[in-house]
């Protein structure tokens, strides 16, 4: 991998927690991350470190992007495949490795077949990293020690209604993590794969051992690929050790705007 850091000094032991907040990003297109950017700008440097994954082409630029914001900030070159999915799990060891307690896990979202992807995009930025929106989410998993995922208000929904071409991977990953898929479609998952989390709910991802290989090609699919089946794998991972996933109200979106009838195979999420 193409890596490129820029460490402000550490004043706090490795064996200690980090109180700083991890943001994760997947910046495939450079436009919205700029866009990001902005709602980052905000934000107090000295309590965050970014974790940037992006097309190998790009990293020079992205990195010197941030550099040029002095932010502290790790920036991995990845290839095109497994989407912001597939980033993430090459890039979460480091962020546990660092002892981040809390991270944001978010991506530049385009979803150019939607006519309201702007929009979603838009409204999953304001919720989860506008400063005083992200200072709450932080606020409220510390004062919450049994919540692993905090999801965006009216980003949460049923794994059952939803499931649709993913259910042959889940079933399989379900398995691979000792739950019974009965438990699994009883949990919620966080559509768009966009949330706050505490980081240990997310280390069973690591354990399922993903290498490059087991995700598809990128095709432009909209669904039933293995990056679209972690997305829902991340609520069964937090499940694993105990932990809640929900929203700081606690309301689970019954309609989902952003889902789209299937002719196939009834409701599908799309990305």
């Amino acid at each position: 991998l193409h890596t490129l850091t820029h460490e402000k000094p550490a004043f706090i032991s490795q064996t200690e927690p980090n109180n700083r907040i991890a943001i994760v990003i997947h910046a495939f297109y450079l436009d919205v991350f700029d866009e990001m950017l902005h709602h980052l700008k905000a934000i107090n440097k000295n309590t965050i470190k970014l974790f940037v994954t992006t097309p190998e082409t790009q990293v020079t630029m992205v990195a010197s992007q941030l550099a040029k914001n002095d932010y502290d900030f790790t920036c991995v070159g990845v290839t095109n495949r497994g989407r912001d999915i597939l980033s993430f799990l090459k890039i979460l060891p480091e962020i546990y490795n660092q002892n981040f307690t809390y991270l944001v896990k978010v991506h530049t979202k385009k979803s150019v077949h939607r006519a309201d992807g702007a929009h979603w995009r838009n409204d999953l930025y304001i919720k989860l990293l506008d400063p005083p929106v992200l200072e709450e989410n932080i606020k409220f998993l510390q004062h919450h020690p049994e919540i692993g995922i905090l999801a965006p208000e009216d980003h949460l929904v049923s794994m059952g209604h939803y499931l649709a071409f993913n259910e042959k991977y889940i079933r399989n990953l379900a398995v691979r993590l000792g739950m019974e898929m009965e438990t699994v479609l009883q949990l919620p998952f966080v559509a768009g794969s966009m949330f706050s989390a505490r980081t240990h709910a997310l280390i069973p991802l690591l354990l399922l051992n993903f290498v490059e290989e087991d995700f598809e090609p990128e095709q432009g699919q909209l669904d039933g690929t293995l990056a679209h089946a972690i997305e829902r794998m991340f609520s069964v991972c937090a499940k694993r050790l105990d932990y809640q996933i929900r929203t700081r109200s606690g309301k689970i979106t019954g309609d989902y705007a952003h889902a789209e009838k299937s002719i196939v195979d009834g409701i599908h999420m799309t990305n």
